[in-house]
């Protein structure tokens, strides 16, 4: 049995759970919106992710936002239609 959490006793385990939290957030909200979903981290190994000491370093989140406005450009760039569509 694989157990979740990152209170890990190697750096091995503790990425590894980190790695199936985030499989199983993403598998969770494909179902929800049937569609597929992209998870786009921010942060470094070193930023301690979901323990009491997290950070998440300020030119880590701009770089970070960058890539999610230029990838929602590409895909608005792709299909010129369907962003032109109003609901």
């Amino acid at each position: 049995m694989l157990t979740l959490g990152c209170a890990c006793s190697t750096p091995l385990q503790s990425h590894l759970n980190l790695f199936v939290q985030r499989a199983a957030v993403a598998s969770a909200l494909e179902k929800l919106v049937g569609a597929p979903a992209l998870l786009v981290p921010f942060g470094q190994a070193s930023d301690g992710c979901h323990l009491p000491n997290e950070r998440l370093r300020r030119a880590n989140l701009l770089a970070g936002k960058n890539v999610v406005k230029n990838l929602l450009q590409e895909l608005a760039d792709a299909c010129p239609t369907a962003a032109g569509q109003q609901r």
